[in-house]
């Protein structure tokens, strides 16, 4: 059975990103419930957005998936730059580079790419955690029965560590959550 609410989700992503493009910002009535809900809507588009990347680019730091040392090396080091920023300086920059800089004023997109600045180190560093003991000895035995490279990262791993990557999406729900004062830098 098919999993259907992920393209719901990215049906979701895009209005919502559409909207906040041409409009300039997504204007709720200002009460509690509007607060929750788009703090909500905020975490999950941001993860969604943000997993992916710091998926792969673990792999690649792990030598999974090949990529250039020169590659390798700059994503550790932002990634460890970033982790090390208190979040309310990353709101600071996130409200300078696209709310100011980047136009988008106070809006859901702003909010959404701050908080995928603080998602990012959190999540790729547990994607190698996860990933690490995973090594040579599994992607070999997955090429012998023919599974391709994207096959083994994007469905034998996952099946694997089911409940490990949702204890890290969790995680970055959680860190979400606890970041919500840099998010109103840039979401108003």
């Amino acid at each position: 059975m098919k999993n259907r609410s992920l393209p719901l989700l990215y049906l979701l992503l895009t209005v919502l990103i559409v909207a906040s493009l041409f409009s300039g910002q997504l204007m709720l009535t200002q009460t509690p419930w509007s607060v929750v809900v788009g703090t909500v809507i905020c975490i999950v588009l941001s993860l969604l957005l943000a997993t992916l990347p710091a998926y792969v680019l673990a792999a690649c730091v792990v030598g999974i998936v090949p990529a250039p040392k020169w590659v390798i090396n700059l994503t550790q080091y932002i990634a460890y730059l970033v982790a090390g920023m208190p979040s309310i300086l990353i709101g600071v920059i996130g409200f300078q580079v696209f709310c100011r800089w980047m136009g988008l004023g106070w809006s859901l997109l702003a909010s959404i790419l701050t908080l995928n600045l603080l998602l990012f180190p959190t999540l790729l560093t547990a994607f190698i955690q996860l990933l690490q003991p995973v090594g040579d000895k599994y992607l070999d035995l997955a090429k012998s029965y023919r599974i391709s490279l994207a096959g083994f990262l994007f469905l034998l791993i996952p099946k694997l560590y089911r409940k490990q990557m949702l204890e890290i999406l969790t995680f970055g729900m959680s860190r979400g959550l606890g970041d919500t004062a840099a998010i109103m830098l840039t979401s108003g």
